[in-house]
Protein backbone atom coordinates (compact mmCIF):
# COMPACT_ATOMS: atom_id res chain seq x y z
CA UNK A 1 0.00 0.00 0.00
CA UNK A 2 2.76 2.23 1.25
CA UNK A 3 4.47 1.48 -2.67
CA UNK A 4 1.06 2.70 -4.30
CA UNK A 5 0.51 5.59 -1.98
CA UNK A 6 4.30 6.98 -3.01
CA UNK A 7 3.93 5.92 -6.64
CA UNK A 8 0.75 8.23 -6.96
CA UNK A 9 2.24 11.11 -5.09
CA UNK A 10 5.47 10.57 -7.49
CA UNK A 11 2.80 11.01 -10.25
CA UNK A 12 1.18 13.92 -8.92
CA UNK A 13 4.46 15.72 -8.88
CA UNK A 14 5.53 14.56 -11.97
CA UNK A 15 2.03 16.25 -13.33
CA UNK A 16 2.00 19.48 -11.64
CA UNK A 17 5.37 20.04 -13.19
CA UNK A 18 4.58 19.25 -16.37
CA UNK A 19 1.70 21.36 -16.85
CA UNK A 20 3.03 24.62 -15.40
CA UNK A 21 1.23 27.63 -16.58
CA UNK A 22 4.26 29.79 -15.53
CA UNK A 23 4.36 31.81 -18.71
CA UNK A 24 7.98 32.88 -17.75
CA UNK A 25 10.90 31.42 -15.84
CA UNK A 26 12.47 33.72 -12.91
CA UNK A 27 15.78 33.25 -14.77
CA UNK A 28 18.22 36.36 -14.50
CA UNK A 29 17.87 38.11 -17.56
CA UNK A 30 20.72 40.16 -19.27
CA UNK A 31 18.32 42.19 -21.55
CA UNK A 32 15.17 42.61 -22.96
CA UNK A 33 14.60 42.97 -27.23
CA UNK A 34 10.98 44.84 -27.81
CA UNK A 35 10.02 44.91 -30.76
CA UNK A 36 6.75 46.22 -32.17
CA UNK A 37 5.59 44.40 -34.82
CA UNK A 38 3.41 47.24 -37.30
CA UNK A 39 6.11 49.08 -37.96
CA UNK A 40 9.60 46.45 -36.53
CA UNK A 41 10.57 49.53 -34.85
CA UNK A 42 13.05 47.93 -31.58
CA UNK A 43 14.17 48.80 -28.19
CA UNK A 44 16.85 46.80 -26.41
CA UNK A 45 16.48 47.36 -22.57
CA UNK A 46 19.25 46.41 -19.97
CA UNK A 47 18.20 48.41 -17.02
CA UNK A 48 17.46 45.96 -13.86
CA UNK A 49 14.53 47.59 -12.85
CA UNK A 50 12.66 48.10 -16.39
CA UNK A 51 13.43 44.47 -17.10
CA UNK A 52 12.44 43.22 -13.90
CA UNK A 53 8.99 45.27 -14.54
CA UNK A 54 8.38 43.04 -17.71
CA UNK A 55 9.60 39.93 -16.39
CA UNK A 56 6.99 40.12 -13.33
CA UNK A 57 4.54 41.04 -15.59
CA UNK A 58 4.73 37.71 -17.53
CA UNK A 59 5.42 35.75 -14.18
CA UNK A 60 2.81 37.33 -12.91
CA UNK A 61 0.08 36.79 -15.92
CA UNK A 62 -3.40 34.32 -15.54
CA UNK A 63 -3.81 31.79 -17.89
CA UNK A 64 -6.59 32.71 -19.93
CA UNK A 65 -9.60 29.31 -20.74
CA UNK A 66 -10.61 29.09 -24.24
CA UNK A 67 -9.35 28.74 -27.41
CA UNK A 68 -7.34 32.12 -28.35
CA UNK A 69 -8.73 33.30 -31.67
CA UNK A 70 -7.00 36.89 -32.22
CA UNK A 71 -5.49 39.59 -34.40
CA UNK A 72 -1.79 39.33 -34.73
CA UNK A 73 0.42 40.48 -31.61
CA UNK A 74 1.59 44.30 -30.60
CA UNK A 75 5.12 43.57 -29.82
CA UNK A 76 6.94 40.46 -29.67
CA UNK A 77 9.22 40.63 -26.55
CA UNK A 78 12.80 38.48 -26.46
CA UNK A 79 14.29 37.78 -23.10
CA UNK A 80 18.03 36.85 -23.30
CA UNK A 81 19.03 34.96 -19.88
CA UNK A 82 22.67 35.19 -18.65
CA UNK A 83 22.82 31.38 -19.48
CA UNK A 84 22.44 32.14 -23.59
CA UNK A 85 19.13 30.49 -23.47
CA UNK A 86 16.12 33.56 -24.85
CA UNK A 87 12.47 33.16 -24.26
CA UNK A 88 10.71 34.85 -27.06
CA UNK A 89 6.53 36.45 -25.83
CA UNK A 90 3.99 38.06 -28.02
CA UNK A 91 2.01 40.91 -25.98
CA UNK A 92 -1.01 42.74 -27.16
CA UNK A 93 -1.43 46.26 -25.20
CA UNK A 94 -3.63 48.63 -24.92
CA UNK A 95 -4.46 51.53 -22.26
CA UNK A 96 -6.28 49.52 -20.28
CA UNK A 97 -5.74 46.17 -20.52
CA UNK A 98 -2.81 43.72 -21.73
CA UNK A 99 -2.88 39.39 -23.34
CA UNK A 100 0.21 37.80 -23.21
CA UNK A 101 1.02 34.37 -25.56
CA UNK A 102 3.80 31.86 -26.50
CA UNK A 103 4.53 31.49 -29.65
CA UNK A 104 5.17 28.18 -29.11
CA UNK A 105 1.59 27.78 -27.76
CA UNK A 106 -0.65 29.77 -29.44
CA UNK A 107 -3.79 27.63 -28.53
CA UNK A 108 -3.51 29.69 -24.72
CA UNK A 109 -3.42 33.22 -23.90
CA UNK A 110 -2.36 34.71 -20.56
CA UNK A 111 -3.87 38.30 -19.62
CA UNK A 112 -2.11 40.64 -17.88
CA UNK A 113 -2.79 42.56 -14.62
CA UNK A 114 -3.97 45.69 -14.64
CA UNK A 115 -1.28 47.23 -12.08
CA UNK A 116 1.48 45.38 -14.34
CA UNK A 117 -0.51 46.61 -17.51
CA UNK A 118 0.60 50.52 -15.61
CA UNK A 119 3.69 49.63 -14.79
CA UNK A 120 4.61 48.69 -18.19
CA UNK A 121 3.08 52.19 -19.89
CA UNK A 122 5.69 53.86 -17.28
CA UNK A 123 8.55 52.50 -19.23
CA UNK A 124 8.34 54.43 -21.91
CA UNK A 125 8.49 51.80 -24.43
CA UNK A 126 4.57 50.73 -25.27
Amino acid sequence: MKKVFGALCLLILIVSACSSSKLLTDQPVEKVVITKVNDQNTVTLTDEKKIEILQQSFQEAQKLDGVMDIRKQDYEITFYFEDDETKTLWMWLTKKSGMAMDPDDTNIGYDLKQTHVEDLHTLDVF
